[in-house]
């Protein structure tokens, strides 16, 4: 509770679900840099959210394939995927997909990309192997991509989703393709933290 600083942040689209509790982050932390795939500032909270990075001083990096951030010790954070997909409209598609690798471990957040969104990151990506899946959009039935699973290939899949949902994630597709795969839900652990030591992950939940 003491350290009050984070150094970096994504937003990896400004749809509520992922902006709305960043706007009062700058009153309650320090924030190094703010790494996103901008978009319009066609709400309320995507204005708020920028007037407090400007008043905080907060660096925004755009995100573009191929940036890659040097998180030390040898950790990287590669931008695999941001902005339009062609055939889409839907601002999930357009999100920020990153990998984080660190020694022969990594982790795949693909965001909230749905069916279009995943197979243009396959498209575009040609070794998407993770050691830890973040499933896409909560776990929706677009997770259960046969494709997704076949080139990612997880030793484990996190899905963050609340609890009784009014959108019934995750969908019951997705769990039946996750099938013995270790599966980690926010609905159910609690918080999940994932720790890497370059040769191995550990998974950590707040309920068993």
């Amino acid at each position: 509770p003491w350290d009050r600083r984070i150094d970096l942040v994504v937003l990896t689209h400004p749809q509520a679900d992922h902006l709305s509790g960043l706007v009062d982050l700058t009153e309650r932390y320090r924030v190094g840099q703010v790494l996103t795939a901008g978009g319009p500032a066609d709400s309320a909270a995507s204005r708020a959210w920028a007037d407090a990075l400007r008043a905080a001083r907060v660096p925004v990096l755009p995100a573009a394939p191929d940036t890659a951030l040097d998180l030390g010790g040898g950790a990287t954070l590669t931008v695999l995927a941001a902005g339009p997909v062609p055939g889409s409209t839907n601002p999930n598609d357009t999100g920020v997909a990153l990998r984080l690798d660190y020694g022969r471990t990594s982790v795949l957040l693909p965001g909230d990309r749905e069916e279009p969104g995943l197979r243009h990151l396959l498209a575009q990506v040609p070794d998407l192997r993770a050691t830890v899946l973040a499933a896409p959009h909560h776990g929706a039935r677009s997770a259960a991509l046969p494709d997704l699973l076949a080139a990612v290939r997880p030793e484990a899949v996190v899905i963050s989703v609340g609890r009784d949902n009014p959108f019934g994630h995750p969908h019951p597709e997705t769990l039946a393709a996750l099938a013995g795969v270790p599966l980690y839900r926010t609905d159910l652990h609690g918080a999940v933290t994932v720790t890497l030591d370059g040769a191995s992950v550990r998974v950590g939940t707040e309920r068993r």
